[in-house]
Parts: C-alpha cells; structure tokens; sequence
C-alpha cells in the first residue's frame, strides 16, 4: 500500500508540473520525464487527456489535481480500513463503545474508563490506518499539543493521549454528547435573539483561541455541538494553526490546497487559494455559520464534483444578503414549505428582521478581502451585543437619521411610557382648566345676580323713599316678583 501511496505522489507531481507548460510542449515533456516508468507516464497522460488543458492553469491545476489525489486518499483509506475498530475494544486503557465520526485522517469514538465503580465517558481520536504518514502523524501531534494548551469552558477539553496496540496514536478528551449548533437551534426552535445569544457564546471560545494564538480554520456547524444545557462546545483542532509573534504568519503543519481536511462549503477564499490565514479567515467561517444558523440556508451552494466552479464561487462571488435569500425560498409554494419544514425559523417575518443590521454583520464576516471584514472575532461580538441592546452598529455608515432610529427603537418603551404620562399630564391640565374656567363663570355669574339684587333694592328703596307720596296700595309679594323676574331677564 505504501508503494501505490508514493506512486500517486509521483503521478501527482509530474501531473502538476506537465499542467504548468503550454499544451504542445506536454507530451514531450511527460514522455522524457517518465522515460523509465511507463506506469507514471501512462497515468499523467490520462490525467491530462482528461481535462480541457486550456483552462486548468496555475492555481486551478493545484485545485484540480488536490480534487485528485483527495479521491485517490479516500479510496486508499476506505481499502485499508475494512476492519474498523469493534465495540470492546481496549485502546491503552479505554474501552471503545462505538463510532461517532469520521474525518480525513482519523475516526473518532465514544470510549469508556473504568474508575473504581465509576465508568466515566470520553472521546477518543484514533488516526485512520493507512493514513498515518510522517505528515498526518505530525499534523495529530500538533492537534494535541493546541488542545493541551487551551482550556476554556466552551472548548472540549484534552485528557490523555497514547499509541495504541497496532502502532497508531490517539489522544482522548471530553465527550459531548450534543447536536451540532443548526440543529439544536431548530429543534428547539429558538427565535434569532435567543440564535444569537447562543451564537456568540460559541465566539467566545473562537476568541479565546485567538488570545492564545490558535487559529481554527475548520469552523462549521459539526465542530460546534451544543448539550443538552445550551453550552456550546468548540471541537476539532485538527487543521488549526499557531501564529507566529509577529501575527503575521501562521507555524505550524502545512494544509494542501485542495485537501479533503478542509471543508469547502466552509472554508474562506484564502484557503481556497493558498495564501497566508490569519485569524481573519475564522471570522469568515463564523459568518457562514452565522448565515446559516440565522436563515436555515447556506451562503452558496457549491459542487465539489467542480473544483473550478468551487474555487470561482468561494474567491469571487459575494454571497447575497440574508434576507433576500430567505424571501427568494419564501416566495414559492413548494421551496416555501421546503424551508419551513427544515427550520421553524423561517417565517414571513424574518427577512424583515434580516434586513438591514443583521444583513450587514454577516455580508462584513464574509468579505472575500481578508482586511474588508472584522478585524477581530471580538469587533464581530461586539456588533452582535449592539444589535441585541438596540445601539448602532461599528460595521454601518454613521448618520443622524440612523442612529435616531436606533434611539427610538432601543427607548421604545421608555418612549411609550413617557408619551402615556405626557398625555395624562395634558388630559388633566385639560380637565383642571376645564373646572377652573366653569367656577369663573359660576362667580361670574352669581356676582352679576348679586350686582342686580343690590340694583333692584336700591331702586326699591328710591322708588319709595320716605318723602313719597304713593297712590293706591301695593302688595310686597308684587314687588318682589316684578323684581326676580327683572334680575333673571
């Protein structure tokens, strides 16, 4: 096996190196190159009848060439792997109960310990046979090593390591026994504040390992499992790199462009295309998981049967805003009911809730331009934290209009309360001034009939004044009379 293993690698290069030479000169090229390995030559000649030689060049022949050797490693992997690890069996000192997982170069299961009386649960990563070769030995250390130094509440904990019976390592820690970050927010159907509470408890533990500088590189929705008590946990370091003092570069063991370690629908333009990772390229990943967790969707779907078309969607084209993805799925019947049934979320409110800051926080972490997105895991939280408080976001253009309506929007209670109390205010000045001008007129009134009587007796008295002579008799009862009705007119 480890012949066919190096004569792939063989092919592999030569293969790479024919593709870097104009078409005319190929041929000659491989036939002078393998003059005395026909097998090798046989191979590339496939390979390069294969494929169109016009429009796989530079990096797209390392893009296609690493689709290659990817399926090439699976099949060799699969061949040697025929006879998995049986429940019972011991590995050091823990006993396998079953598998959980399967990555690229190791296979993961819950094992067990006894303690005395008490069996405790753990999980276990055992290098894949077949796989285990000077590099991916290496890259398994190096995995330790980052887990030994991390220990935060929100990342997997590292408990022991080994070499097991048949020559491969291992290394053991904390098992989670959770669902993946997507499903237990659909399952347990929580609404996108409670989405992105849950989210950046998950940012935490990416920025802690930024703080000791470790740089995951394998963010996706798998890697964060979530118990059955809402803690999110961080797993898989097994890509992960360390930076280096001057933050600039990364140390650490190489990740091939093209490798079936990395996730593609996951994975950020630069890895893609080979170039330096820093911690920016994490921020990249939360965004897709962010997109994701936030619609039910993923950014772009991608073919990995298309290496070019891959390479092209994920360092060119920018993914469109939430919200208009989430409409789009909402405005047929079928893809309607789709989308409901994958995610209650999904709701003809949503995009309305999209729209606009929390659109702009995930189309900023997906900037295909490393220094276009947030800078830092934390300036991401941050603008999370200041959407949930109602407070404007780092990310937006400032403007006065904005940042009143987030005033508005952030005091609307407040402002409710106090326009309830402004108007009970008015409403019982209203009725005071109301009563108050009602008793003016009342005294008004009764004053003026107090003005008359005093007219009226006064000429009552004139009129009958003790020097008068009066004719006839007249009753006191008339005179009264005469007197109310004079007053009342």
């Amino acid at each position: 096996m480890g012949a066919a293993t190096e004569q792939w690698r063989v092919v592999d290069d030569l293969f790479k190196r024919a593709l870097d030479r104009a078409p005319g000169e190929r041929e000659a090229f491989v036939r002078d190159a393998a003059a005395f390995e026909p097998a090798v030559r046989e191979e590339v000649r496939a390979l390069l009848r294969a494929i169109d030689g016009t429009t796989v060049l530079n990096n797209e022949a390392g893009a296609y060439s690493g689709k290659l050797w990817d399926e090439f490693a699976h099949e060799i992997t699969n061949l040697v792997d025929r006879n998995p690890i049986e429940p019972g069996t011991m590995v050091g000192e823990y006993r396998v109960v079953r598998e959980v997982g399967r990555g690229g170069m190791a296979v993961v299961f819950e094992a067990e310990r006894d303690f005395g009386h008490v069996k405790q649960r753990f999980a276990l990563k055992l290098v894949k046979r077949g796989t285990d070769t000077d590099e991916v030995v290496r890259r398994f250390g190096f995995e330790r090593q980052i887990l030994a130094s991390l220990n935060h509440p929100n990342i997997a904990r590292l408990y022991d390591g080994g070499v097991s019976q048949d020559g491969r390592p291992y290394f053991v820690m904390e098992y989670v026994a959770g669902r993946t970050i997507t499903d237990y927010a659909r399952q347990e159907r929580l609404d996108v504040e409670q989405r992105l509470r849950l989210f950046m408890k998950a940012i935490e533990a990416v920025q802690y390992a930024h703080r000791n500088l470790v740089v995951h590189r394998d963010l996706k929705p798998s890697n964060i499992l979530v118990t059955a008590e809402g803690v999110p946990k961080l797993l898989d370091f097994g890509i992960a790199k360390v930076i280096s003092d001057d933050a600039s570069e990364t140390v650490g063991v190489r990740t091939r462009t093209g490798s079936f370690w990395l996730t593609p629908d996951y994975a950020s333009p630069e890895q893609i295309k080979g170039e330096n990772v820093t911690t920016s390229s994490d921020v990249y990943g939360l965004g897709i998981v962010l997109f994701e967790l936030l619609t039910g969707q993923r950014p772009f779907v991608v073919d990995p049967a298309d290496p070019l078309e891959l390479r092209r969607m994920i360092t060119e084209v920018m993914p469109e805003k939430p919200s208009v993805v989430v409409a789009r799925s909402l405005t047929t019947t079928q893809s309607n009911e789709g989308v409901r049934e994958r995610d209650p979320i999904v709701t003809d409110r949503l995009p309305r809730i999209l729209r606009g800051d929390l659109d702009v926080i995930i189309r900023k972490a997906l900037r295909k331009e490393p220094e276009r997105r947030y800078y830092s895991t934390e300036a991401m939280s941050s603008d999370i934290r200041r959407y949930l408080e109602g407070r404007p976001l780092r990310a937006r253009p400032d403007s006065f209009g904005y940042r009143v309506s987030k005033y508005v929007g952030r005091n609307a209670k407040i402002l409710g309360l106090s326009g309830v109390v402004l108007l009970l205010m008015f409403g019982s000045i209203l009725f005071h001034t109301s009563r108050v001008t009602k008793q003016r007129n009342i005294a008004r009134s009764e004053a003026e009939k107090s003005a008359q009587v005093a007219n009226f007796m006064s000429g009552l008295l004139g009129e009958f004044g003790p020097n008068q002579s009066v004719q006839g008799t007249v009753q006191v009862a008339e005179i009264l009379r005469d007197g109310i009705k004079s007053i009342e007119s």
